[in-house]
């Protein structure tokens, strides 16, 4: 069973939306998997809706894999301050 699960998904007014999902053992993998979607489907960076991050063995979203690429991990916030979630 793989660890990790993100979303593939963009929105546009003429084809609707279009969702998928893609599952790997590790966030590198993912981030990769985000850009060449991304590339694939000719996604402009204001359709893209899609990059949630879910651990799937503890259904815990982890973050966003952001239209660049790069993984941002969710934010926690505690009263005024934010603080990163790194584990």
């Amino acid at each position: 069973m793989k660890k990790y699960m993100v979303a593939l998904s963009y929105y546009r007014a003429i084809d609707d939306l279009e969702l998928d999902y893609f599952y790997s053992d590790s966030i590198e993998e993912c981030q990769k998997e985000v850009r060449k979607f991304i590339e694939t489907n000719e996604v402009f960076a204001s359709e893209w809706d899609g990059g949630n991050l879910y651990d799937i063995t503890t259904n815990e979203h982890l973050g966003v894999i952001a239209y660049n690429g790069k993984y941002l991990p969710k934010q926690v916030n505690v009263g005024k301050s934010t603080y990163i979630n790194i584990k």
